[in-house]
């Protein structure tokens, strides 16, 4: 569940960014034929996209970086509850109660 729901966000992101990317070529090939007019706005609303896009950027990286770590969580507290498994096979209760609390989180 979580590698698909980090996938779908990844994708959205890639969508996001190709949407940008496509949005901040047109803008600069409106702003070559317009510079002569209004070179001081231009170069301000230049100077908004680029820190736009750069947050965009920032943003899919932090995205990334979470579900990278959400991945690794997720497959520790597996691989924590399959060796409490494993040590109590058949013989007793099992108590799972820190990886459910794990996963609360």
């Amino acid at each position: 569940l979580t590698e698909k729901v980090a996938n779908d966000f990844s994708n959205n992101l890639k969508s996001l960014k190709k949407g940008a990317d496509k949005a901040r070529d047109q803008i600069d090939e409106w702003a070559a034929t317009q510079v002569a007019k209004n070179s001081g706005q231009i170069k301000e609303y230049v100077h908004q996209l680029s820190s736009a896009s750069i947050t965009l950027l920032n943003v899919e990286t932090d995205f990334k970086i979470w579900c990278k770590t959400q991945s690794s969580t997720y497959k520790s507290i597996a691989h924590l509850a399959k060796l409490r498994f494993s040590k109590h096979a058949k013989t007793e209760n099992v108590n799972l109660k820190v990886e459910v609390e794990l996963l609360r989180r």
